[in-house]
């Protein structure tokens, strides 16, 4: 889920979490506004939430006074830089009126006029999907990442049960930031200037045989729209020109359900090379494990350097499972990870050894 909120931001784009309650959704959204240090607004939505829970209590001084009606909103969703929205498909249409406009145009209607609004991401959780019959679909179309949500499996429990007691413990802090949110806007700045014709008959294969052999057609809103996540993708790993690895990320903005998603992910697979969603898994635990490094020779507290060695076999154990692949690439990668890890337990065991 984190790749998908830190594409999202970078694309200047909304995105919606689908899954069962108790899978941290809303934990992730607050923290990434704490770590960028920027307006946070969170509301859990119902049948009977008001609009004024969302957007402000209406000013009555002004309704007094002129008879118009404005809201108060300092510290609601049109004064908010991220927003979270739970169980969003439950909004009264009151407020889903209101919300089409601000997720997707960033206006807010006050009183009768029209104000711009700071707001960069709305991230929102539901249950389940909307119903077809409900008229959701045109809300459901401004989230450009969908992410499908489940309870950890059987075989991360002990490591997840790990990370649970390490992280809750009181005092806790993220291992990172604060981040400015300039970076954030800088970065989307450099996303109009990625190169995106390297990948770019790959994209139209995608589409094709999605459309040819599978029945899933894909929106033109939504397919321009699949080039700013591939060129986000880029610009977080660093680059200017797109790579065909940059085109996973179209498993989290084509799919409109959890079997298309499926589906998307054996075409991108086919197209794009199963290698490459390896490559990419590894690309991203790379900057992950360099962080470890630098805090390990940074560290001299005894426990706190075997919670760093802990972390660094947890993700020692998904390198694991790519061993035996043949791929160039992918050995590649997998040496120099080997190399990052050899390196930290080295770090370990020679500040251990004093």
């Amino acid at each position: 889920m984190i790749r998908v909120v830190t594409n999202a931001l970078v694309a200047k784009q909304h995105a919606v979490v689908i899954g069962p309650p108790g899978t941290a959704k809303s934990m992730i959204f607050k923290k990434a506004a704490e770590v960028l240090g920027v307006s946070f607004f969170s509301q859990l939505m119902g049948k009977y939430t008001k609009p004024e829970q969302v957007f402000g209590p209406i000013n009555v001084k002004t309704l007094r006074e002129s008879g118009d009606i404005r809201f108060n909103t300092k510290g609601m969703l049109p004064e908010a830089k991220i927003a979270f929205l739970d169980e969003i498909w439950k909004s009264s249409n009151a407020i889903l009126n209101q919300l089409l406009r601000v997720i997707n145009e960033r206006e807010f209607e006050d009183g009768g006029q029209i104000r711009n609004i700071p707001l960069w991401s709305v991230f929102a959780a539901s249950n389940e999907l909307p119903e077809e019959e409900e008229g959701l679909e045109a809300l459901y179309d401004r989230f450009l990442y969908r992410y499908w949500q489940n309870y950890i499996s059987a075989d991360k429990w002990d490591m997840y049960l790990d990370e649970f007691w390490r992280t809750n413990q009181p005092g806790f802090k993220v291992g990172f930031g604060p981040i400015s949110f300039e970076e954030v806007e800088k970065a989307h700045a450099q996303l109009w200037k990625v190169d995106l014709s390297p990948i770019k008959q790959k994209f139209l294969k995608v589409l094709v045989t999605l459309q040819d052999e599978q029945h899933i057609v894909v929106s033109d809103r939504r397919k321009g729209q699949c080039m700013i996540a591939v060129a986000a993708n880029t610009v977080i790993n660093n680059r200017k020109v797109a790579q065909a690895k940059d085109l996973d990320i179209l498993q989290y903005t084509i799919p409109a359900n959890e079997k298309e998603f499926r589906v998307i992910n054996q075409v991108l697979e086919e197209v794009v090379g199963i290698n490459q969603k390896i490559l990419n898994e590894l690309t991203d635990l790379t900057p992950q494990l360099q962080d470890i490094l630098e805090k390990c020779k940074a560290e001299n507290d005894p426990e706190d350097l075997a919670e760093l060695l802990s972390l660094a076999k947890n993700m020692k154990a998904k390198v694991d499972a790519y061993t035996g692949n043949k791929d160039p690439d992918v050995k590649r990668m997998l040496k120099s990870i080997e190399a990052i890890l050899a390196e930290i337990r080295q770090v370990v065991i020679n500040k251990m050894d004093l």
